[in-house]
This record gives structure tokens, sequence and C-alpha cells, in this order.
């Protein structure tokens, strides 16, 4: 099939005949003789936007532009202006990027999956590892870049099918690393958003862009400001932009990270100081005073821009030496004006991939846009979708012309470091007289196991919880929103019971098998229907045992389970809702030793009043048989549930919990690149465990709070705390993962 590339939105307008001929008369002498000027863009992370400053005061003086070359954030603004946008158009587009969703991989959590959602309560960490032939594996770099290349494919698409750079309305070049060589790589062809990608790969924050044998990483590292490449383009002229990071002082260098960064901004500006020797006297170089604007500083990337508007001024009798007249500018405007003819429609929607089970899931997430205009936003929110579930580094796009009709060609990207992928999460708590517990979860996802769509899921956890867990989860439709699961599961625990005489330890074990089907509702709630058998066995270990009876008994229950999740952070919400419901039916009938239903609800609410946030919490559990304590394990204790206890400490046949939780935001590294913003919270919580309903009153709740520092990380959330309840029970906790919610039930 014969498949050429089409813009999906906008195009050059076709201008008069005669206004051609006009402008070509009246400026042709004039063309034939200036000088090309060469505009040359260097890379320099948040602070590159200052390039957007200087564009304006070019476009403000007439002065025309022949050549561009630009490399990381230089490549970004260079890409968009040579594809025809002017540096207002730009200015804006920066304005509206929410940097926060850009410089992620999983977009916004509004657009996951809602089994991604579930996972990632837990297993919030932004680090995983693979298993694949060659053993265990670790991604390249702490980013995949999936969202800025959504950005790059969403801005650019009006040049989508330019191949060859010197085919846009200016000629362009974009200069990456070759990671194995160590030399620049000109991109001066192909797909310009690849070729963006690359460019500004940080190594270590991006994972590093692969094209045929090449490794290919930010071209700052080798040639930050490539006034050369401009130069074999054949400028005459070139307009210099630097905007690079200065050197720390000696008292700033008191860090690991701090010395490593020294050390590679040394050897750029090395390198940049070589190139700019070459500089001519009827060039202009620009330095832009950016402060203490650092390159990772994304929220106040805008900030620059008029510092660089300002640098450009400092040099207004330089530039204007090269401007020309109104009439010639206007003419040389001609190839760089654009008009919207509406998207196109799009008639075919194409995965290319191996795997037919990815192919159907795919294409019945994006059926919908078959027939209808191309509709970039929400193209980008169902890609987003299928990219939560954690199968790929990365999911392209592009729109094709094949027989006449548009195709919509979608190109999923497997991990490197898979296909198995390795999760982690840890809680570690210490009650300051000699009790300290910890509970390590690690599991294994492996999608896509047969051709439609199966995942196999595994779980091992060590500590206040030991056990294995392992589902196959079969999407039954392409769409993959209804499935089956089946699963197995063993789970031994230690639980603490106090009596008037004593406290007693017993050990809970319990083997389990599972059959569900399950529904996906509107990509915010899942609901599941099953059946799980199994036997239990509770065995004393110590205490006073005399007032407990031993429990030893079959398990065979019906399970209904509803949760809906519209958090829009799993580590530190600030918005949506978060609701789980679960009742369990004995049947006796299939050989259940127990005959009361159980009930499990945990919902959580987070209210935002500026950088503080609020998050209310209700849980309640129970079970309505008096005669078997054991029946279903429901336990409080932990931070946020009745803090200053250990986990899981408080057991009883019903348990009730209200709490309320404040954390507040400092700093303003939200979207910073390696940012750490910090939260610093406290919670008040009220709550208790009771072995008969008879003992559930208001004066019998045990009131406890916390305080707490956290950080959002690039790794995931991270938080210390220390909590107190009453009796002077306290507990010092240490967790990385999810705040709000309390350890899984299973």
């Amino acid at each position: 099939m014969l498949m050429t590339r089409v813009r999906p939105a906008l195009r050059f307008v076709p201008q008069a005949a005669t206004l051609c001929l006009l402008c070509l008369t009246t400026a042709g002498t004039a063309w034939a003789e200036r000088p090309k000027i060469g505009l040359v863009l260097g890379g320099g992370g948040a602070r590159g936007v200052a390039h957007v400053g200087v564009l304006k005061v070019v476009e403000r003086e007439r002065i025309p532009v022949d050549f561009v070359v630009g490399t990381s954030m230089g490549a970004i603004v260079g890409a968009l202006f040579a594809s025809g946008y002017s540096a207002s158009e730009i200015e804006s587009i920066l304005y509206d990027i929410d940097w926060q969703v850009a410089l992620s991989d999983r977009g916004p959590r509004s657009q996951h999956s809602i089994r991604s959602k579930i996972d990632d309560v837990e297993f919030s960490l932004g680090v995983e590892a693979g298993i694949g032939g060659g053993g265990l594996k670790l991604p390249s770099g702490l980013l995949q870049g999936q969202q800025l290349e959504l950005l790059l494919r969403r801005y650019l698409a009006p040049v989508s099918d330019v191949r060859d750079f010197d085919r846009l309305p200016i000629p362009f070049r974009a200069v990456a690393t070759d990671l194995a060589l160590m030399r620049p790589h000109v991109f001066d062809s192909g797909d310009i958003p690849t070729a963006v990608r690359a460019s500004m790969s940080v190594p270590g924050a991006f994972e590093p862009v692969r094209i045929d044998d090449k490794v290919l990483v930010d071209g700052g590292i080798v040639d930050n400001v490539p006034a050369d490449v401009a130069r074999s383009m054949g400028a005459d002229v070139l307009i210099v932009v630097d905007v690079r990071t200065s050197l720390r002082s000696a008292s700033e260098l008191d860090s690991i990270g701090a010395v490593l960064n020294q050390v590679i901004s040394g050897m750029m500006l090395a390198e940049t100081d070589r190139e700019l020797a070459g500089i001519g006297e009827s060039d202009v170089l620009i330095h832009p005073d950016l402060g203490d604007l650092r390159s990772t500083d994304f929220p106040r990337s805008t900030d620059a821009i008029p510092l660089g508007e300002e640098a450009a001024l400092r040099h207004l009798d330089e530039l204007r030496k090269h401007a020309v007249t109104q009439s010639e500018y206007e003419a040389l405007q001609l190839r760089r004006n654009r008009s919207s003819d509406g998207e196109p429609f799009i008639g075919e929607v194409e995965v290319v991939h191996a795997e037919s089970g990815t192919r159907r899931e795919a294409e019945a997430l994006l059926a919908w846009q078959v027939g209808e205009p191309f509709d970039a936003e929400r193209v980008e929110s169902s890609i987003s979708s299928l990219y939560s579930d954690g199968s790929y580094s990365r999911i392209q796009y592009e729109i094709l012309q094949s027989d006449s009709r548009n195709v919509l060609s979608v190109t999923p990207i497997d991990k490197p470091w898979g296909p198995t992928i390795v999760e982690s999460a840890l809680r570690v708590s210490d009650d300051f007289d000699g009790d300290s517990n910890y509970l390590l979860s690690l599991q294994t996802t492996t999608n896509d196991v047969n051709k439609h769509g199966a995942k196999w899921v595994n779980r091992l956890r060590l500590g206040i919880r030991t056990g294995l867990f392992s589902e196959f989860l079969q999407p039954v439709f392409p769409s993959r929103r209804t499935f089956v699961s089946a699963s197995a599961e063993y789970a031994g625990r230690n639980l603490s019971l106090r009596t008037p005489a004593e406290r007693s330890l017993w050990r809970d074990r319990r083997a389990l098998l599972a059959l569900d089907i399950g529904r996906n509702i509107s990509g915010n709630a899942e609901l599941r229907l099953g059946y799980e058998f199994g036997r239990a066995e509770t065995a004393p270990e110590f205490g006073d045992l005399s007032a407990v009876e031993q429990g030893d008994f079959t398990i065979s229950q019906l399970s209904l389970e509803y949760v809906r999740d519209t958090l829009d952070d799993s580590g530190f919400p600030q918005e949506g809702s978060f609701v789980d419901i679960k009742l369990n039916q004995p049947v006796e009938s299939l050989g259940s030793d127990t005959k009361a239903p159980a009930y499990f609800i945990d919902a959580y609410k987070p209210l935002s009043v500026g950088r503080g946030t609020f998050l209310a919490g209700l849980s309640a559990s129970g079970v309505e048989d008096d005669g078997l304590l054991f029946q279903e394990i429901i336990t409080l204790g932990g931070h946020t549930r009745l803090s200053g206890y250990q986990p899981d400490e408080l057991f009883g046949r019903y348990a009730g919990l209200a709490s309320i939780v404040y954390y507040r935001r400092f700093g303003g590294g939200e979207a910073r690149l390696f940012g750490t913003p910090l939260y610093l919270g406290a919670s008040v919580e009220a709550g208790n465990v009771w072995a008969i309903s008879d003992d559930i009153e208001v004066d019998s709740l045990i009131y406890a709070g916390s305080m707490f520092a956290g950080i959002d990380s690039p790794i995931g959330p991270l938080y210390l705390a220390y909590g107190q309840a009453e009796g002077g029970v306290s507990s010092l906790y240490l967790s990385v993962g999810s705040l709000f919610r309390r350890l899984p039930r299973r």
C-alpha cells in the first residue's frame, strides 16, 4: 500500500500570481545582493525560552532569516519558527504548556485506565525495571518523553509531510549527539518531531532516541551552539543566541549532583567557547541575562521571554544592518503565511505493531476517529490511556495518505527493558519501643501474553504481610473494557488481639482461588463480580488464648467490588475523589463455614485551597456475625489510620475511621526536570476496632494525629511521618508510595 504524509491542519496559502510577480520584481535585486542570514539557537533547557524574545525583535525589525539551526530547547523553538509559526504564536504555545504534564510520561491521571490507577495507588514509583532475554534491565532515562513528543507532533502537524528539512518554510537543522561516537548528529531530513525529541534528550532524564544503529541524546553535549552547522548551510551572517547556564560558585558545590553537573557544564561551556571563537565581525552574538533561572526551572520558563527581548535590543544597531524594506520583508513572509482549511477527515486507523492484541485495543480505542475530522486532543487522550497500561516506552502517531484517504497511523514502541515489568513499594515503621515493621511489595506485570491482549500479574509481599498472588486477566472484547480474571493467592499475617487480661498474637494463613468478571466503566471505575474459594487457618502464637476460639474454616463466597478513582495524583492528590466498596456473601451450599456477609468501604476526597490541600477520609468495615472472629481480617493502625499504632496493630470484627489530612506544597519545582517539591502536613484521626457490634459507640473512639514531610520526587512520592495516639502510643513511619490509601486489603 503506497502511503504519503499529509498535513493534518494548516497549509501555506497560495498567493496571487500578480502579487508574487510584483514583490519579486521589486525585491529581486536586493535579494540577490543581501547576505544569507542563519539563526543559531543554543540549548539551555528552560532558559532556551529566551529565544522567543529574540525572535520577536528579529520579526519587528524585519530581519530576514534564511536558515535556522537549533540544539535542545533551541531545536524546539527553531522547529516551530522554521515551520511557519510567528514569535507571538510560539510565545502563546509556551504559555499554554502545562509543564507538569509535558515533563511526565503518563500524562494527566484523568487519562489513565482504571487498572493503571488501581496499581499506582500502591506502586506509584516513577522508576521501574524489566526482565527480558538478558535478565534484569533498567530504563536508560527517568522519562521516555511520551507527553513531550505528543506536544511536538501536535504543533508540528502543519509540516508533518515534510521529510527534507530544506523544504520547510525556512530550511532547518536539529543537532543531537551520537552517543556511541560522541559526535554531533545533524538532522537534515526525516521525521521532524523525532529529530527535535532526539536533540533535547538530556542524558539520564530522557530515554535516548534510537534510529537505525544510532543512540542519540541532547546535542548540547558536543555542540550546544551549532554555528558551524549554519555556516555549512550557506549562511553568510549569523545571529547566535547563547543561553548557557553559568558555572556554580565554590560554595554551591556541596553535593554529588552539584559536582557532576559542574563537570558536565564545564565541558559543554569549553566546547561552546571554542565554537563561538569563530564568530565574525558581521555576526551578532546575543547573551540574554537570565539571572537565577535554571535550565530545569520550567514553571518560570516564560519569564525568560522579555529577558531575551531585552538582550536582542542591546544589539539593535547590529541587527538593523541586516534589515530589509517593508515590501521585501512581506515578500519573504509569503512562504511563511498559513491559513486553516480545517482538519482532515480520517478514513482509517492503522496500528503498526506485531502484537495483534495491541492492534485490536488501539484500533478499538481510536475507532471513533474514523470518518471524523482529526481531533488531536482526543487522539492524545486515547493514546495516553493505552500508554498508561505500561507496555510501551512511547506511542507515536502520524497522518498518512493512502488511496486518496487519510490514515491515522499509530506506532507503539515496546519497552527495551521488557517484556516483563518489575515494580516495588516499601513501608517501614517503628514504635520507639523495640517494635518495628516493614512491608516490601514486588510486582511483575507481563502484558500481551497472547494475541488477545492478556495480562499476567504476580505479586510478592514480605514483612508484616507475606504472600504470593498471581492473576491472569483476559480481555473479552478488543476494547478490553470487559475482562475475566483467574487468580490464586497464599497470604500470611500476624494479628494482635487485645483482651482485658493481656495481648495475644495470632498467625493467620489463607489460600484462595478466585474467578472474576469485570467491566471498565468510563475509564474511571471498575466493577467486579467474582467467586472465591479457599481455606483459612488462624492459630495462636502467644499470650492469653483462652478468650478466643481457634479459627480453621472453608471460604466460599461471592464478591462484588466497585472502585471509582478520579484523583489527579496518587501521591499527593489535590482534586477528584476515590471510593472502594466491596461486599462478600458466603455461599453455604458451596461449602462455606461462614454465614454472615462482610463489607469494606474506603472513600477519600481532597479539597485544595491555594498551595494547601485538605484530604478527608472515611473507612468502615464489618462482619455481621459475632460468632467467628477471624472470618475477615479487619485491622487499623499505621500512618493516617490511627497514627501512632503500628500497621495492622488493632484487630476486630468491625472497624471505623474518619480522618482529615492537610498538606501544603512548598517551592515552585512541581514541573522541574529533576524537581522535588516539598510537602509538609499533619493529620487528625478518630476510629477504633470492635469485637461485637454492641461495643460500637462514640465514647470508645481512639483519637490520633501525625506530622509528616514528603517529597514528590522523580522516582515517586516519599514521606517521613511521626504519629501519636491516645495513651502515649507513638510511631515513626517511612513510606515510598501513595500517601492517601491504606495498606492493601489482601
